[in-house]
């Protein structure tokens, strides 16, 4: 109100003003969430020993694949026994077998579950990575 108590009516430009400020700053703070989401989403990840390289992988039918990823510094322990087979097939031919307790070094990661290992006495084969099979940790 004024001084003769009338009431005082803003004018168009401050009614525009209120009108469309809150939309444009929730169309920026929309901006800014998405912009941060679309960063993080491209940022570089911690691999923890993970090394993603692609590496050609054989299969029963004899073509190759490169869904695998190497992977250094982990090992994995067997929970129950296990056989190392040739390919990351269950219908492979079978190389050697580990035992429960067994400590096999994890060289690759296939796409379709399973591990590339190595035994102690020098045998490599693929083993199944479910969590029921093997624990996996770091070398000590």
């Amino acid at each position: 109100m004024d001084d003769q108590g009338e009431r005082y009516e803003p004018g168009p430009v401050v009614r525009f003003f209120h009108a469309v400020a809150p939309w444009v700053a929730l169309a920026v703070v929309v901006w800014m969430v998405f912009t941060a989401f679309v960063t993080f989403q491209r940022a570089p990840r911690p691999t923890g020993g993970v090394t993603l390289e692609p590496v050609a992988t054989s299969t029963p039918s004899g073509t190759t694949t490169s869904t695998a990823v190497v992977i250094t510094g982990k090992e994995a322990v067997v929970v129950v026994k296990l056989k190392l087979r040739a390919l990351p097939d269950e219908e492979s031919e079978i190389l050697a077998t580990a035992k429960a307790g067994d400590v096999l070094d994890i060289l690759v990661k296939d796409a379709g579950h399973y591990y590339k290992v190595r035994d102690a006495s020098g045998h490599v084969g693929w083993i199944p990575s479910d969590a029921e099979f093997v624990t996996v940790r770091d070398k000590k």
